[in-house]
């Protein structure tokens, strides 16, 4: 609401509510709020026209004016339009409170509180006031063991449904962008989950499910909620190289291929307590064979295999 006091007033000296009254131009009807007096004089409005953050015309909202007073006019719902006019006022200082958005949208913590302006000629002229809303949100970020973010993370959206049992929420799919961030916007209050259907590429798809919650505090604002990072993991094997009577022995080496593809994936060698680890495998199969044994012992030749899995809940314990 902008603009600055410009009507004239006539004040009479009587208690009153409302009346009608010919000030030399018309009679109009003026509701008074003080108790201190009838005022003559010519009417004011304002029109309030809802939009969200690309213009797009907003119903359904709930709105409230409030006089210096504290005395409230509506609450009124805005229409198919966008907009609502709060009629036949006196000018001056007001608040606009909105109660509640619409659909898929959150009350801004201005209005929340109370947007204060001032009701003139300007907005009785045609002026329209355009007040924004913005989208409830909700966003988790894709990261690694070492939280580095992933790309390309495969998500869909469930929603509880009155039955208690979760079911797709729509046939959107949700991907991770270059920073990891999976972000929904325009959801109604509920309790929700993100899935996922396919990891990042390399890495095991995560069974587990990310539940969040949208809800109204008593102001009307939905806060945005933030989950946090969802860790996508690569496999991970450990050898231990030892003798006969179980000591460790280090310097064994073990190269490691797919056997999907064929592809070496590297070589790996025994420590001093005889524990190779072979990390950072993506899903699929592979095969283990040591090509060079410790100083003095002879190879072993036998030829291992171990499989890391497509998916799995949480981490995946070294095999």
């Amino acid at each position: 609401l902008t603009g600055t006091v410009t009507n004239n007033l006539h004040l009479e000296g009587q208690n009153g509510g409302e009346t009608n009254t010919d000030d030399g131009n018309a009679q109009l009807p003026v509701r008074v709020h003080d108790g201190g007096g009838t005022i003559y004089g010519q009417p004011a409005s304002v029109t309030i026209r809802k939009i969200g953050a690309g213009g797009e015309i907003l119903p359904g909202a709930v709105l409230v004016l409030e006089d210096k007073n504290g005395n409230r006019i509506g609450p009124i719902t805005v229409g198919p339009d966008g907009e609502v006019t709060f009629e036949n006022i006196v000018t001056g200082n007001y608040t606009l409170y909105e109660l509640s958005a619409p659909a898929g949208y959150t009350v801004s913590a201005a209005l929340a509180a109370g947007m204060p302006g001032v009701v003139d000629a300007g907005t009785t002229n045609g002026n329209v006031i355009e007040v924004n809303n913005e989208q409830t949100e909700a966003a988790l970020i894709k990261v690694n063991e070492d939280h580095q973010r992933l790309p390309g993370a495969v998500f869909h959206l469930e929603k509880m449904q009155d039955n208690g049992q979760y079911a797709p929420y729509d046939t959107d799919t949700y991907v991770s962008g270059p920073d990891g961030t999976v972000r929904v916007l325009g959801l109604e209050p509920g309790q929700y989950r993100f899935v996922e259907d396919t990891a990042p590429d390399g890495y095991i798809r995560n069974e587990d499910t990310v539940k969040f919650t949208l809800a109204a505090d008593a102001s009307g604002v939905i806060a945005r909620q933030d989950m946090g990072e969802f860790v996508n993991y690569r496999g991970k094997v450990q050898i231990i190289k030892h003798d006969e009577n179980g000591d460790p022995l280090a310097g064994a080496v073990f190269t490691v291929t797919s056997k999907d593809t064929g592809v070496a994936i590297g070589s790996f060698m025994s420590g001093a307590d005889g524990i190779v680890n072979i990390p950072n495998l993506a899903p699929g199969r592979y095969q283990i064979v040591e090509t060079s044994a410790p100083p003095l012992y002879e190879l072993v030749t036998d030829e291992r295999e171990v499989t890391i899995p497509e998916s799995y809940s949480g981490a995946l314990p070294t095999l």
